[in-house]
């Protein structure tokens, strides 16, 4: 799905197991200055179900080879939500010719495979991380995650790394919690270590989905580093 115009793309890249629905919010706004394209990715969807188990790196290459046959060229700014974070800094080191920014909202650290699995309660999330069969993507996401660690510097591409105040699960007491902060702020500060020119946002009274909870904020970061 594609909208508005202008001389930049915003490709909006949802989270793990995540249609493309959520981004309502966001999107009216950004295609009154910018072309705006989302979509589903293998498994998600209208989309068909993946041949084959999917990473970080097929998932990019996938979104790049379904751009060149939309017509839908760059430069883009890549918008990666939640799992989405890690396939769009894999885009905008597999493709920087193209990419004139990168926006990550709420993007998953890279060690939170291994923190998830950690914590008591996510046992059944933990079990579909280490058996892609379970997954409708059927993302490997241990080797997805791994392999975007492989990814050290993306230069001095404009980036902002957006993250919530806090993680927010009522079933879990106060100290895993905070456990899980603790994860995930040394995430965000690994994520913005990618570019010398990156900006930490941090956004309060907001769950993991910031682009429903506050899409006002996502909006003027999405506008301050369009070209």
């Amino acid at each position: 799905r594609c909208v508005g115009r202008g001389p930049t793309t915003v490709l909006l890249v949802a989270g793990w197991d995540d249609a493309g629905d959520h981004w309502g919010g966001v999107e009216p706004t950004l295609e009154q200055r910018a072309r705006v394209c989302s979509y589903s990715r293998f498994g998600t969807g209208n989309s068909d179900a993946p041949k084959t188990a999917q990473t970080f790196e097929t998932q990019a290459a996938d979104l790049h080879a379904l751009l060149e046959a939309a017509g839908e060229l760059g430069p883009y700014v890549v918008l990666g939500h939640s799992f989405g974070g890690a396939e769009a800094v894999t885009f905008a080191s597999e493709y920087p010719n193209e990419v004139a920014g990168l926006v990550l909202l709420d993007a998953s650290p890279l060690t939170w495979p291994t923190t998830v699995c950690s914590v008591p309660a996510y046992q059944p999330a933990c079990a579909v991380m280490h058996d892609p069969t379970q997954d409708s993507e059927r993302l490997d996401v241990f080797p997805a995650f791994e392999a975007a660690r492989q990814v050290t510097s993306l230069g001095d591409l404009p980036m902002t790394v957006m993250t919530a105040a806090h993680r927010t699960d009522p079933s879990l007491p106060d100290t895993q919690l905070a456990r899980l902060d603790a994860a995930w702020a040394e995430g965000v500060e690994r994520w913005a270590a990618l570019s010398s020119t990156s900006t930490t946002v941090t956004v309060e009274h907001t769950g993991h989905h910031i682009e429903i909870d506050q899409p006002a904020i996502v909006i003027a970061e999405v506008t301050k580093i369009l070209p």
